[in-house]
């Protein structure tokens, strides 16, 4: 399974690499383009991590949660295009669900687009397996994973 990926709060300085994994076509499908002024409002944003992880030294995607008002968290996440299918979704995940900042969640979600097929395995792969129309947008979907009474739970 390799080493357990590390998370670090995204800073200005890897805004660039971010925006440099935009060039691929796939991932610009999927996912809004990571701009200066979203950079700007998602770090004044209280309870919202921008997170690169990291594979030792090597940055090797990136994941952004949020707390919301109702105590879920909610994300998005990305693995470098060049390594996507080795399993680095499913780790960095992993790491999300471990971050301090979700100790006490029952409850972490995220939306999807019904076509993104490989997004959906990483998920399930990683245990949100309960999925269901995103409320609002029908053109969505929303991928959860309920902690409660889970040894992952109020870790």
């Amino acid at each position: 399974m390799g080493k357990r990926l590390r998370l670090e709060r995204l800073d200005e300085a890897r805004l660039p690499l971010l925006q440099s994994w935009f060039a691929d076509a796939e991932l610009d499908r999927w996912i809004d383009y990571p701009a200066p002024s979203w950079y700007e409002y998602v770090t004044k944003q209280p309870a919202s991590y921008p997170c690169m992880a990291y594979e030792e030294s090597e940055p090797v995607g990136f994941v952004h949660y949020g707390t919301k008002p109702d105590g879920t968290v909610s994300f998005s996440y990305y693995v470098r295009p060049d390594l996507r299918g080795h399993g680095y979704g499913r780790r960095l995940l992993l790491a999300m669900l471990d971050a301090p900042e979700l100790t006490g969640v029952d409850d972490v979600w995220c939306g999807v687009h019904p076509d993104n097929v490989a997004s959906l395995r990483c998920l399930a792969a990683a245990g949100f397996l309960h999925v269901e129309l995103y409320p609002g947008d029908p053109s969505m979907l929303k991928a959860s994973l309920s902690r409660q009474g889970s040894a992952r739970g109020g870790v």
